[in-house]
């Protein structure tokens, strides 16, 4: 029986220190991913290296993700833009594979109000959104192809 107490002493003590360790051991990498990493830009690339993606500045030192297609053309941008409000408003772009922009979604002016703009040949064909002064009203506005304006509904720009 004294033979039995010293073995269970040794199994509670051997048990200690074996789940001390083990738990050191994955926490301590826990505590890795609590550390800040700073960076000019990131990049995602894939499987052969080829950069798909990028993390960074695009204008006014606000951040922006780019998405890149197959022949390394930016096809999907998001980001902060400087579009007349201090600090940026949010944006989504589709560009095309010379990148020009096919459609915009995006926040604007004091109001923030959401705007979805699509384009063809850098021209505005189609716009709609919330009035730009309180967010409040719709409207939609088409452009034909010698640029002239349209309005379907609602008041376009500012009141």
């Amino acid at each position: 029986m004294f033979q039995n107490k010293y073995g269970i002493i040794f199994l509670i003590l051997l048990s200690s220190f074996t789940g001390g360790f083990i738990s050191n051991t994955m926490f301590a990498h826990a505590q890795d991913y609590n550390q800040v990493i700073s960076a000019k830009a990131f990049q995602l690339v894939n499987n052969d290296g080829k950069i798909i993606g990028t993390w960074a500045t695009c204008s006014a030192n606000l951040p922006c993700l780019n998405f890149y297609d197959a022949n390394n053309k930016v096809r999907l941008q998001m980001g902060v833009g400087s579009y007349e409000v201090p600090g940026g408003l949010p944006f989504i772009g589709l560009f095309d594979e010379k990148f020009r922009a096919k459609g915009l979604l995006r926040l604007y002016g004091q109001a923030e109000a959401p705007v979805l703009v699509m384009k063809n040949n850098d021209q505005d064909k189609l716009i709609m959104g919330l009035d730009f002064q309180d967010s409040t009203d719709p409207f939609m506005v088409s452009f034909d192809k010698n640029g002239g304006q349209h309005t379907q509904f609602g008041q376009y720009g500012s009141k």
